[in-house]
């Protein structure tokens, strides 16, 4: 998908806009457009840089910082309303690897655990380390731990 298209129907849709009567039924409708336009070119711009991130080289990775840009990424994409989610780092472990896999890794943890959350749940990713290893846990609707941060 093109970030183009989303782009084209937001500049056709502020057109209109100044030419449509404020207050009235027109108008009303190309703002909800404007705002879908909008939000479609965010997730569009979200998922690209994720996609660029899968082909970053192998080197020293914050995984807190991984944990705070899949929170993100997901927040920006997700559809599954009234669900919290948060990081909350216990350390700040830092592993030799591929941003994008520790980065990949994450996000699958946390759609693992929205396909289990219900409205009102909060789910909490949280780093941390144990016997020198990096740790991802996602707790919440019970806890799923990653494997391994590095893929």
């Amino acid at each position: 998908m093109s970030s183009r298209i989303p782009c084209s129907r937001l500049g056709s849709t502020e057109l209109a806009l100044a030419e449509a009567g404020a207050g009235t039924k027109l108008h009303g409708r190309l703002a909800v457009i404007e705002r879908t336009a909008l939000e479609l070119s965010e997730i569009v711009c979200s998922l690209q840089a994720y996609i660029r991130e899968q082909d970053a080289p192998v080197g020293s990775v914050s995984v807190a910082d991984s944990a705070e840009a899949a929170v993100a990424l997901v927040r920006r994409v997700s559809a599954v309303p009234d669900i919290e989610l948060a990081v909350r780092a216990d350390s700040t472990p830092v592993v030799d690897a591929a941003a994008g896999t520790v980065l990949r890794s994450l996000v699958e943890l946390l759609l693992a655990g929205l396909a289990s959350a219900e409205r009102g749940d909060r789910l909490e990713l949280v780093v941390g380390e144990r016997d020198g290893e990096a740790t991802a846990l996602l707790v919440g609707t019970g806890e799923i731990q990653l494997g391994s941060v590095t893929g």
